[in-house]
């Protein structure tokens, strides 16, 4: 959630730094779970994909279809 913060009131950088921490935490299976190594979930997979697509930082089309599938 500290990227949707930082989106609306950070520097560039820091989304940056952050959305690419977000991508880095997933799973091979393109999805989220709580932690990185533990099973992909829906619930941690669709906070993941909306913080994304709320924050709007860059273009997660691939993101969001490695996820969804």
């Amino acid at each position: 959630m500290s990227l949707l913060f930082e989106r609306q009131f950070g520097p560039a950088e820091e989304v940056a730094k952050l959305r690419q921490q977000l991508l880095d935490a997933r799973n091979d299976d393109g999805a989220w779970g709580w932690e990185k190594g533990v099973p992909s979930d829906a619930l941690t997979t669709g906070l993941a994909i909306y913080v994304l697509a709320k924050a709007r930082a860059g273009d997660d089309s691939s993101v969001f279809r490695d996820a969804r599938n």
